[in-house]
C-alpha cells in the first residue's frame, strides 16, 4: 500500500497507474516488491511517518522485511485479527484472500501461532476469489457474477 502511495503522489498519474502498481507489488513477494515498498516507506518516514499500516493482506508477504529495512513498526494483520479472534474464543476461521493470503504462511502461522485453525478452501473456490480480488475489485469493478460465484 506505501507504493501504491508514493505512486499517487507522482505528478500526472492516474486511478489506473495506482491500480495497476499494487497489482504488480501484490503479485510480486520478490526483492523487487520489497524494495520498492521500503522505498515509498522510507518517504513516509520521512515525511514524519512513526509507523506502517499494511491496507492489503498481500503485502502483509514483505510486512517483516520492510520493517526491517525502515526501521518503522508494522502493525501487521494478522496479529491484530488473531489476537481478536483468539478473545473471541474462536478457534477455526477461513481466510479468504488473494491465493498468496490463502496458502503461504506470513498470515497463516499468526493465527495458527495462536491456537486458531485456518479453514483450507476448495482449490477451485480459492482460484476465483483471487481471480475476483486481481481481475474485478483492483479494477475497481464488481460484476454481478463475481458476486454470486461467492456465494457458493
Amino acid at each position: 500500500m506505501a507504493a501504491c502511495v508514493a505512486a499517487a503522489m507522482v505528478p500526472g498519474t492516474t486511478v489506473e497507474t495506482v491500480v495497476d502498481t499494487a497489482i504488480e507489488l501484490a503479485k510480486d513477494g520478490t526483492r523487487a516488491a520489497i524494495a520498492d515498498i521500503a522505498e515509498a516507506a522510507r518517504r513516509l518516514k520521512a515525511s514524519g511517518a512513526e509507523g506502517l499500516l499494511l491496507a492489503s493482506n498481500t503485502m502483509h508477504k514483505v510486512a517483516d522485511e520492510v520493517a526491517e529495512e525502515t526501521g518503522l513498526p508494522i502493525l501487521h494483520i494478522g496479529d491484530a485479527a488473531a489476537d481478536r479472534i483468539a478473545a473471541d474464543r474462536r478457534t477455526r476461521v477461513a481466510l479468504l484472500g488473494t491465493r498468496f493470503v490463502q496458502t503461504e504462511p506470513f498470515l497463516r502461522q499468526r493465527y495458527e501461532s495462536r491456537g486458531i485453525q485456518i479453514v483450507d478452501l476448495n482449490p477451485l473456490w480459492r482460484a476465483e476469489v483471487d481471480r475476483i480480488i486481481y481481475e474485478e475489485l483492483a479494477a475497481g469493478r464488481v460484476v454481478r457474477e463475481a458476486s454470486e460465484s461467492s456465494r457458493r
